[in-house]
């Protein structure tokens, strides 16, 4: 039965899709012995050559060997296309194209190609360029690199990304282990699955990124898969519209709901965001003038942590959105004080600062997750650079903007050649502690340090914290910290949570996609 003009126009557009780069060619794995010209088993380069040469015969329906797939009594452009349609059967993702594993597909990717080729490859040292697993490189396994060739360069990570976080959220619907509460993972264990926490009926303060992340995706692909999955674990969080805990709300609900409505726009989580404010400035101390950190069950002191710069963004958006006017002047005076107090004169940080909370008076600064309080904790570092250039953001206040710019300077002088810092940026001056890296403090620095470059005015600071935050995203999708051909369920490896202690943490994973997304949206200065 000859085809219809209609389908052989779609056919002719196949084809040159295959020609043109075949980046939207998607088919179910399979063999069909009918595209087996050369009966050897496989589709290669060998049928595509009797194709060809009954093709330029101009062969008639008689001797054309079984080359007229479409039986139209010749062989020509439908023919080729249905081929080719064939001979794209294999579901290969884009990482399986990313030979040198840099997450781009481009010419270091032909390189390792053409080497295996002109070598003549054995299966054991093809280095994965045998991509149809047919025991040699050829000219199909250059189409299948080809597919993907013109493709966004990021698309690999993104794939990865997608990959990692829905094995994730699978691995929690199905392991008995997430179960009662303990389904709100914060960091991976030695065998790199996520391990268990839940921290009393509120859960623990990291609580909010895994919906953070899944709103986030769902903002990149607009695939209903992950919006639903969001919502779904939004919701779980809805009691912590009243948490009383400590000051994270900022980070549970805001990350949660508050992006989700960024996103979507759903009016149903505007009086959840509101609620979690109420509660969040219950602990604002007007002697002070910050939000205390902890409670006094847990803690009786007054210690304001400089993650605390972050809990901000939730109470200025509150503010302007129906919420209480005072709620803006007490988000100012708290960040009036981090920077006064949490800052020191060479724009590193103190992580802690208790007060007195009758006079307002500093009785100490401290630490808890650096070496010492003369050093300088990497991931507080970071929440300087996100918070302060927040604060600048919502007020336009330029001692906010000049603090986040001196935080950001000396995070970028302090970093090592490949910009992910150590867990506290003394760690080389202290022999005696691990020596190992933050990846976490990295990612949220990345984000803050994207969006610092569009606030400030000249073009050198443009430049200078645009480049930094790009060098640190390139190391962090080197294989050097992601987690690609591991184990680890995370996307980045080699973050630190404290004390020098190794593994992923699921605010690395959700930072670092946020960053990706800003660099995304922010053109080069």
């Amino acid at each position: 039965m000859k085809k219809s003009n209609l389908g052989l126009a779609s056919l002719v557009l196949t084809v040159l899709g295959f020609v043109f780069g075949l980046s939207s060619l998607t088919f179910a794995v399979g063999y069909d012995s009918q595209y087996d010209l050369f009966k050897d088993g496989r589709i290669d380069s060998q049928d595509l050559g009797i194709l060809a040469e009954k093709w330029l015969l101009n062969c008639s329906s008689y001797d054309c060997e079984g080359a007229d797939f479409d039986n139209s009594n010749k062989v020509d452009l439908a023919d080729f296309a249905l081929f080719a349609n064939y001979w794209l059967t294999l579901e290969l993702s884009a990482f399986d194209c990313d030979l040198v594993e840099d997450c781009r597909i481009d010419w270091k990717d032909l390189a390792r190609f053409a080497e295996s080729w002109l070598a003549d490859c054995s299966v054991s040292d093809c280095g994965g360029s045998d991509l149809n697993k047919n025991g040699k490189v050829d000219f199909l396994d250059y189409s299948l690199l080809a597919q993907h060739w013109s493709a966004d360069p990021n698309i690999c990570l993104w794939e990865f990304i997608e990959r990692q976080l829905a094995n994730t959220m699978n691995e929690l619907a199905t392991n008995p282990i997430y179960s009662g509460g303990y389904d709100w993972p914060r960091a991976t264990g030695s065998d790199g699955k996520w391990q268990p926490l839940a921290k009393g009926e509120w859960g623990h303060w990291a609580c909010g990124f895994i919906p953070g992340s899944l709103w986030y995706l769902y903002q990149k692909t607009s695939d209903e898969t992950w919006r639903n999955l969001a919502e779904d674990r939004t919701a779980q969080l809805e009691h912590n519209r009243y948490r009383d805990y400590d000051h994270e709300s900022g980070f549970v609900i805001y990350r949660s709901y508050g992006l989700g409505y960024q996103i979507t726009g759903n009016p149903d989580y505007i009086p959840v965001i509101m609620d979690a404010t109420t509660y969040l400035l219950h602990r604002y101390n007007a002697a002070v003038g910050c939000i205390k950190s902890w409670n006094a069950i847990e803690n009786p002191k007054f210690e304001v942590i400089i993650d605390g710069m972050m809990m901000l963004e939730m109470v200025f958006w509150a503010s302007k959105n129906g919420g209480d006017p005072t709620w803006y002047d007490k988000a100012v005076s708290h960040a009036d004080k981090t920077m006064q107090n949490n800052v020191r004169p060479n724009g590193s940080t103190w992580q802690i600062v208790e007060y007195n909370p009758t006079t307002g008076a500093v009785n100490r600064k401290w630490y808890k997750q650096g070496i010492n309080q003369n050093t300088t904790w990497s991931r507080g570092q970071a929440w300087g650079i996100c918070g302060f250039t927040i604060a600048y953001r919502e007020t336009g206040e330029s001692r906010f903007l000049e603090t986040a710019k001196k935080i950001a300077d000396y995070f970028i002088d302090h970093s090592p050649p490949d910009h992910v810092p150590y867990w506290d940026f003394n760690a080389p001056d202290y022999p005696q502690v691990p020596q190992v890296r933050d990846s976490s403090a990295a990612a949220i620095a990345a984000s803050g340090l994207l969006e610092l470059s569009t606030l400030v005015s000249s073009q050198q600071d443009k430049e200078k914290y645009y480049n930094a935050a790009c060098n640190i995203l390139d190391s962090l999708s080197s294989p050097a910290y992601l987690a690609h051909g591991t184990n680890n369920m995370a996307i980045l490896l080699h973050g630190c949570a404290g004390g020098g202690a190794e593994s992923s943490l699921m605010y690395g994973d959700h930072f670092f996609i946020e960053a990706l997304l800003r660099r995304e949206s922010i053109p080069p200065p």
